[in-house]
């Protein structure tokens, strides 16, 4: 990035004093274009603690594929959901696990990718859904909010 948070593309800066193209603008800025979560996040993996790894392993199963973490790694003591690009999101048990007022916040594309993602955790048992609804953290801003078996509490969003 450069000084005034214009991201550096391709080890350059956008042509002099210019906005970059449509194209690198699309490549960069995770409102322009973006096909899934992994197009939006500069996230590369997520470990989660749960309370329970045998009750929250059929949520997450369900959960982080339509998020597009479709690739598993799966051994005893951590299940791991992978994208294609490499990002990841890591899933192992601790006992003295206590949910807290910390929200994991997936993005994806649109209201409809909200809806449809929103659908699939209130049918692999999310806890205290609330939404999906428009919310004032900006112009257009769309999300769902629940609870994973353990407490933790998710978010998925779109802001245009």
């Amino acid at each position: 990035m450069d000084l005034t948070g214009e991201r550096v593309c391709e080890g350059r800066l956008p042509r002099a004093g210019r906005p970059a193209h449509d194209d690198e603008r699309r490549r960069w800025n995770p409102v322009h274009g973006a096909r899934s979560i992994i197009d939006l996040s500069p996230i590369g993996h997520i470990d989660l603690r749960v309370a329970d790894l045998d009750a929250a392993f059929p949520f997450y199963d369900t959960l982080l594929p339509a998020l597009g973490f479709t690739t598993t790694y799966h051994g005893d003591a951590w299940k791991v959901w992978a994208s294609a690009e490499g990002q990841y999101v890591g899933l192992t048990e601790s006992s003295g696990h206590a949910a807290n007022e910390n929200r994991i916040a997936f993005p994806v594309g649109s209201n409809d990718e909200v809806d449809r993602v929103a659908a699939v955790a209130r049918d692999a048992g999310a806890a205290d859904v609330s939404g999906p609804k428009a919310m004032p953290y900006g112009p257009g801003y769309y999300a769902a909010y629940f609870d994973d078996p353990s407490g933790n509490r998710l978010e998925v969003y779109v802001r245009p």
